[in-house]
């Protein structure tokens, strides 16, 4: 490979480590309804899937609820589903 090429792509990916760095940060913002609304979307991007994965164990259990005993079963089902 030619030395330019090497040069440019070790630019490139240094840029775009820079880029997924930015990425994970919190964002930074003046508006804070924007930084508000930013975190809110996060956050309900997490809870979305556990609550989803709490209502299938839920609906597996032979009462339908969710009830979780301070057994070895029950934290096992738990922790099983949210694997």
């Amino acid at each position: 490979m030619d030395d330019h090429v090497i040069v440019h792509m070790n630019e490139a990916r240094k840029e775009l480590r820079a880029v997924v760095q930015d990425k994970q940060q919190q964002p930074t913002a003046c508006n804070h309804y924007y930084t508000d609304d930013v975190q809110r979307a996060r956050q309900n991007a997490s809870r979305d899937p556990i609550d989803s994965i709490v209502k299938g164990t839920a609906d597996d259990d032979v009462y339908g609820a969710m009830h979780i005993s301070n057994n070895g079963f029950d934290l096992k089902r738990l922790i099983s589903a949210l694997r």
